[in-house]
């Protein structure tokens, strides 16, 4: 399973993302997964690309929606005095040191756009989701949900 494509050695439409949640045990936030699309036999595989778990196989037949969402995300980091100092000592001296740890008093925010894919699929306990997010090893994600969509409702 190459790491940078968007089919696997059988020519089926395969691609990452890490897993966010809705997966039973052992799996766990943050674990790389390869999803793909077995339109021949109308089912998702879902693979962990980083542990030797087995695979989770969802007939087409179950699943009733696939979306791709984004979400932002606000997170407050506290600014480095230390760092700021150093850095400010390199500039400008003792002077720039004091100047630099000053700047670096309080904290800064910053907005984070978090993409992923959500499955929606039905069990016999009830309905569930599988979340994965996109990240940097995710090629054709738009391209992925649409295909799963389209074969999901070629199944009805």
């Amino acid at each position: 399973m190459p790491i940078f494509t968007t089919h696997d050695k059988q020519g089926r439409k395969s691609v990452n993302f890490s897993y966010i949640s809705g997966m039973p045990d052992p799996w766990r936030e943050g674990a790389p997964a390869n999803l793909t699309i077995d339109a021949e036999n109308n089912r998702l595989i879902i693979t962990s690309r980083l542990y030797d778990w087995q695979p989770v196989s969802l007939p087409f037949k179950r699943i009733y929606n696939v979306e791709l969402f984004s979400e932002n995300e606000t997170v407050e980091k506290n600014k480095s005095v230390i760092k700021r100092g150093i850095a400010g000592a390199l500039i400008a001296g003792p002077v720039g040191a004091i100047v630099g740890g000053m700047s670096g008093i309080g904290s800064k925010t910053k907005t984070q756009t978090r993409r992923g894919l959500a499955i929606d699929f039905i069990t016999a306990n009830g309905d569930r989701s599988l979340i994965f997010e996109i990240v940097g090893a995710t090629y054709d994600a738009d391209g992925f949900a649409a295909e799963l969509l389209a074969c999901v409702k070629r199944s009805r």
